[in-house]
């Protein structure tokens, strides 16, 4: 009865987190660091209900689940060590943005963590059913009702621009994608009447109109008429996957940078005017002192996640990050291709700053490969 009023709690406290973090990046977008207040205070009463549960004699440690994330937090401490040292070798003091792009990590690492330890699997679906349907109401009132339902605004789709492009909703319609579809056609466990929300993501992934949300959609979507998502892929070929991305990090770099041409590729056109706001890091005269400290010269986001990580912090953090992050993915080849989307959204665009869209990433990678617990009584099994 306790754990039960436990997780009443801790799911009305996600939901005023959600609420004020969307209603704040509806209103001021990303300029309100106040959109935090939520989740901090999620995190805050969570944390209570996890360590008390977890102090009671008659509950084994084995009942803690996806200890894995935690290693996230690890990654962070990591990445304070090597700003600080960076600062230093460049004869400057460490910047204070390094804790708020560390935050970026480990907030919602910490959040997802206590939220798989805590929430069922059935309320959690819930959960992502109102998520997904709030999501899309702010998403058409953000871009205007009138617009949105104007045929003279859909005339105006041409090429690779919208009138409905959205960054603050596309994550999370994404994710909704992946999370519906393995729920409802994938998973041992699937709920048919998921279908129609997947339906409702993959629309709204197009709609909000970003290329590479919309490419993986209709991938996963086509590709998973045909092919079965519900297997098991080995920790080796992930290790690998990781590797990989460590090389095409530093390659795509050069590409960037203007140091290395690709197929006569236009770097300019083919990042969507991203080298213009890397072009001013030299311009600007910065040299790194931390994670994020590029922030404090150009005030701006490079949209450009593990360039950024890379040019500031060195190899040795994306080799890290990379490893660490895909060893959350276990065997479960979707939960891999989840992975291999975030990280080539990490490599050309931005999604750290949106924490909301990694805590639900992480719960679901943390969820795949537990479905057994839709039995029992929490989001992971044994």
């Amino acid at each position: 009865m306790i754990m039960k009023k436990n997780e009443v709690l801790t799911t009305i406290v996600f939901l005023i987190a959600f609420l004020v973090y969307s209603i704040y990046m509806f209103m001021w977008g990303m300029l309100n660091n106040a959109r935090y207040f939520g989740i901090f205070l999620g995190i805050i009463q969570s944390s209570v209900v996890f360590i008390f549960r977890n102090l009671s004699l008659h509950r084994s440690k084995k009942k803690i689940k996806s200890k894995n994330i935690l290693f996230i937090l690890v990654l962070g401490v990591l990445f304070f060590f090597l700003s600080y040292f960076k600062a230093k070798a460049n004869g400057l003091e460490m910047s204070d943005r390094v804790i708020v792009q560390i935050s970026y990590l480990t907030i919602p690492a910490l959040y997802a963590f206590l939220i798989i330890n805590i929430i069922s699997i059935k309320t959690w679906h819930k959960l992502m059913k109102f998520i997904l349907i709030t999501s899309i109401i702010l998403y058409i009132f953000s871009v205007g009702i009138g617009n949105f339902f104007s045929i003279n605004e859909w005339l105006m789709i041409s090429g690779g621009n919208s009138p409905f492009e959205s960054s603050t909703y596309s994550g999370i319609f994404t994710i909704s994608a992946f999370y519906f579809q393995y729920y409802g056609e994938i998973s041992d466990y699937k709920d048919k009447k998921m279908r129609i929300y997947f339906i409702l993501s993959v629309a709204f992934s197009i709609f909000s109109w970003k290329r590479l949300s919309v490419l993986f959609v209709f991938l996963i979507w086509f590709v998973g008429r045909y092919f079965d998502f519900n297997r098991k892929v080995s920790k080796f070929f992930s290790l690998i996957t990781a590797l990989i991305f460590c090389e095409a990090t530093t390659i795509y770099t050069q590409f960037v940078e203007g140091n290395l041409s690709l197929f006569n590729i236009n770097a300019y056109q083919f990042t969507t005017g991203r080298t213009y706001t890397l072009s001013l890091w030299q311009a600007y005269g910065y040299i790194s002192a931390g994670y994020g400290s590029s922030y404090d010269f150009i005030h701006r986001y490079l949209e450009m996640d593990l360039v950024q990580m890379y040019l500031e912090i060195g190899f040795i953090a994306v080799l890290f990050f990379s490893l660490c992050y895909f060893n959350l993915v276990g065997n479960n080849f979707y939960g891999y291709c989840v992975m291999v989307y975030e990280f080539l959204n990490l490599l050309t665009a931005s999604s750290f700053p949106s924490v909301f869209e990694w805590i639900l990433t992480l719960v679901f990678i943390g969820s795949l490969g537990f479905e057994s617990s839709i039995k029992g009584e929490r989001l992971h099994g044994n």
